[in-house]
């Protein structure tokens, strides 16, 4: 906190300090969590969104004036990290010199 003053007018400026956890434990700084503050308003970023960061979210923000906290759950739902079905196209031709042969995949 500190105070400005100025022209005869006293400004009281209160500086507020926020705290984000992740399901209880005070989140880890890091590349992919980014946070701002700024005029009241706050934000937690989240890149990369993985399944693994799927839990409850809090962020608590106090200054000498009082504090308040607020809460969501957030489920991230991921693709699946392996591909198990082919890629390739259902029919394919090979060309060579002579002649052109097309090769039909029959599913089993």
């Amino acid at each position: 906190m500190y105070r400005v003053e100025e022209y005869g007018y006293r400004l009281t400026v209160l500086i507020l300090q926020v705290e984000w956890y992740y399901n209880g434990k005070k989140l880890p700084h890091g590349h992919r969590f980014r946070t701002f503050h700024d005029f009241g308003i706050v934000i937690l970023d989240i890149l990369y969104c993985y399944e693994e960061n799927s839990g409850l979210y809090e962020c608590r923000a106090y200054n000498k004036v009082g504090e308040d906290s607020t809460k969501a759950n957030l489920k991230c739902m991921s693709k699946a990290n392996l591909i198990l079905t082919s890629q390739l196209p259902r029919v394919s031709t090979l060309n060579t010199k002579w002649k052109s042969f097309k090769i039909f995949f029959s599913q089993t």
